[in-house]
């Protein structure tokens, strides 16, 4: 169990004829518990709520259940509902050119199903995912007056994909991990990468630690599409 505050605060710092404040200020709350409950020595689940209450865009319930089973001793299957919300950004409010104060908050129905697997030192996982809900926030191109984008409610959408990593152990002091993420954004693509890619190599020396990274980017579109 546990609360959370938040408090954001921006300030104008040079002039703007589109700005009627010079400083805005909002705040959010929430109060949220999980609990994870072993049914037997396979099967096991969780549950959770989240309250949320922010000061502008209103208050929020956010449910969260999901079971995993242990299939063998190496594999254990899991799957996952949850609902999300975000609210808009101080930003995307009142501060920068493309503001828009009537923004409301995005909310998220998040379903993912999955397979894991751990076996001396080795260890693999892949999940598949939807999210769907409504309200999602862009920054859309204006075709008749300044400026030339506005952040907007654009409606329904639809994300959906799958990540995979895996990782080996090969001594105490080295170990790799990979990982590869497909996501399908439908129409909004805008910003959001169709796959990705992700390498690390860790290496320890006495008190020394090395980190050699990598990262690919593909699919990735500065507007829908």
């Amino acid at each position: 169990t546990g609360a959370e505050f938040r408090q954001q605060e921006g300030k104008l710092l040079s002039g703007s004829s589109s700005m009627t404040h010079d400083g805005w200020k909002t705040s959010d709350w929430a109060l949220f518990a999980l609990d994870k409950h072993n049914f037997s020595d396979k099967l096991s689940a969780v549950a959770g709520v989240r309250y949320s209450d922010d000061e502008i865009s209103g208050s929020f319930f956010s449910p969260r259940a999901g079971v995993e089973y242990k299939l063998t001793e190496i594999f254990l299957a899991k799957a996952l509902y949850s609902k999300g919300f975000r609210a808009p950004y101080l930003n995307e409010l009142y501060l920068v050119p493309a503001k828009n104060p009537d923004l409301k908050a995005e909310d998220i129905n998040n379903y993912e199903i999955g397979l894991s697997a751990k076996s001396d030192g080795f260890s693999f996982d892949v999940t598949g995912f939807i999210m769907k809900g409504a309200n999602l926030i862009e920054s859309v191109r204006n075709t008749v007056t300044p400026p030339m984008y506005t952040f907007r409610n654009t409606g329904e959408f639809e994300f959906k994909g799958c990540e995979v990593s895996a990782g080996y152990i090969f001594t105490k002091n080295l170990n790799f991990n990979a990982g590869y993420t497909y996501f399908n954004a439908g129409k909004h693509t805008a910003g959001r990468p169709g796959s990705k890619i992700d390498a690390d190599v860790f290496y320890k020396i006495g008190k020394w630690s090395f980190v050699a990274d990598a990262m690919y980017i593909g699919e990735y579109f500065k507007e829908n599409n």
